[in-house]
């Protein structure tokens, strides 16, 4: 049997594929499939393939990673969660505008739809609390409720609107917008629209790992309050924890709660919502003459 024999111009194409697949490493082959711009693209781990009017993201061992979808209202990308490429497509996906619509960590599936961020906001991502702290550490001008632009956005019903207030119950969190009120725990992963002027620097945690890396960033210290006199009584500060939550005026506290202001007025009053950090320093005595130690008086002894 004859030697097969490549011709020239086959050999050749058959160079190009192969510099082409070294070249494209994973993350920029993931960045052509988000965009939209691979139909036919792989490397030695993923390849991308057609499939009618969708995109289909495989290992070259044949499983399946994600599917995208342009042509849907809104353009949706359907992405398996249990991959050890989950962080980086969490990334590519947020970093071109695609926002978690299911993300649980029972869902093997998970959604991800095109919702772009209007002018002057971006994305973020972590857990509620995680917002709650961005939100009461917003400027001052923000916390005027007569200005309709508070800084921060939320996803609802397909559009972003605007964040009116967000109330902190027990675990829970009360979001409320224009559309009505939302309800998360503390640690729920969840997505919205920062201004870039209210955002720090952009770190968008992984999908797998948002709940873990979020513990570990530092707290937002809220600001040291105004000292307030009250009449009668010496001059007081409000817990530093409380100040996003409680104002004083003419001798009452004004307490934020999930069904209303609550008034307290009166004296001696004690704060148990942080006990650790609302105890008064012990009271210094001022030092007394010591009293004179009594002899001891020896212990008889039964031995004769």
């Amino acid at each position: 049997m004859a030697d097969f024999e490549y011709t020239d111009s086959t050999l050749s194409f058959l160079q190009s594929c192969s510099r082409a697949m070294a070249i494209l490493n994973d993350r920029s082959l993931l960045q052509l499939f988000v965009s939209g711009d691979a139909s036919l693209e792989a490397n030695t781990n993923l390849r991308v393939e057609p499939l009618n009017h969708l995109r289909q993201l495989f290992t070259t061992r044949g499983m399946l990673l994600a599917t995208a979808d342009d042509q849907a209202l809104p353009p949706y990308v359907h992405l398996r969660a249990a991959t050890k490429y989950i962080d980086a497509l969490h990334e590519t996906l947020l970093g071109h505008d695609f926002v978690p619509i299911n993300l649980a960590e029972n869902n093997k599936i998970v959604r991800y739809e095109y919702h772009p961020a209007p002018n002057e906001y971006r994305h973020a991502w972590g857990v509620a609390n995680h917002l709650w702290r961005k939100w009461w550490k917003r400027p001052e001008r923000s916390r005027n409720h007569q200005s309709d632009d508070t800084g921060f956005m939320v996803l609802h019903g397909g559009d972003w609107h605007t964040i009116q207030e967000i109330v902190l119950n027990r675990s829970a969190l009360y979001i409320t917008s224009s559309q009505g009120e939302s309800v998360l725990q503390g640690n729920d992963q969840t997505i919205w629209l920062e201004r870039y002027e209210e955002a720090e620097a952009a770190v968008f945690p992984s999908a797998h790992n948002s709940a873990r890396r979020s513990s570990q960033m530092t707290d937002v210290v809220s600001p040291q309050p105004a000292q307030l006199t009250t009449k009668g009584s010496s001059t007081k500060p409000i817990c530093p924890t409380l100040v996003p939550v409680v104002r004083h005026s003419e001798g009452k506290y004004y307490i934020k709660t999930a069904i209303g202001e609550v008034v307290v007025a009166g004296g001696m009053l004690h704060c148990g919502v942080c006990k650790k950090n609302c105890e008064q320093r012990p009271v210094t005595r001022q030092p007394g003459p010591r009293a004179k130690p009594s002899k001891a008086t020896p212990m008889k002894s039964n031995s004769r």
